[in-house]
Formats: C-alpha cells, sequence, structure tokens
C-alpha cells in the first residue's frame, strides 16, 4: 500500500481514490503535487469533506492533475504537507472513516 500511495506520474503529480471496494463509499480522494496534497472524504455518494490549510497557503491556488494530461487548480485553503496527507490516507486504510490527523470542513452533507 505505501509503494502505491507514494508513486506519481512523471511530472511528481498523483491522483487516487481510496476506498472499501470499487466505486463505494466512503472514500478518500487524493491530489499529490510534489511535497504537498489536498484531500476530499466523501462519507456518502452526496456528502464531502477537504482538508483544511495552513495559514501560509491561504488565498493561493495550487495546480494539480486529475490524469496525466489534466490539470485542474485547487483552493490553497486546501492544500496540506503531503506528509500530513500521507498519514491520512494511511488512517484511513484502517478503518474507512474520516481521519482524525487532518483538520476537515465540510462541504456538503
Amino acid at each position: 500500500m505505501e509503494a502505491l500511495i507514494d508513486s506519481r506520474f512523471e511530472d511528481l503529480y498523483a491522483h487516487f481514490m481510496v476506498c472499501p471496494a470499487e466505486d463505494s463509499f466512503p472514500a478518500l480522494i487524493v491530489y499529490v503535487r510534489d511535497g504537498v496534497c489536498a484531500l476530499y472524504y466523501m462519507p456518502t455518494e452526496t456528502g464531502m469533506w477537504c482538508t483544511v490549510a495552513r495559514p501560509r497557503l491561504e488565498g493561493e491556488d495550487v495546480e494539480f492533475r486529475d490524469g496525466p494530461q489534466q490539470v485542474m487548480w485547487l483552493a490553497g485553503s486546501v492544500v496540506v504537507p503531503w506528509t500530513d496527507g500521507r498519514q491520512c490516507v494511511l488512517e484511513f486504510c484502517q478503518d474507512f472513516q474520516k481521519p482524525k490527523s487532518a483538520s476537515w470542513l465540510e462541504l456538503c452533507e
């Protein structure tokens, strides 16, 4: 599992989803770029939470990739260091609950 979550596209980006079974919930969606990431926790198909950034990235948009060629921009307010995100992924894999090692903001129920 650790080798998988540490893998990157050639340009240091990654995007993956972790869930108990294919296309099921709860799910953790992860976008990685270099040493930062953004995580979205979905307890249900319509519920969504995002990680809350450290103040230094507040207000900056950060480029991520949703696949090798698809560029997307996420608000800096959801971007956290990869070390924190990685810990969240490992924690989520243990019980498929919202990781407690990060701060979260509920986006929708």
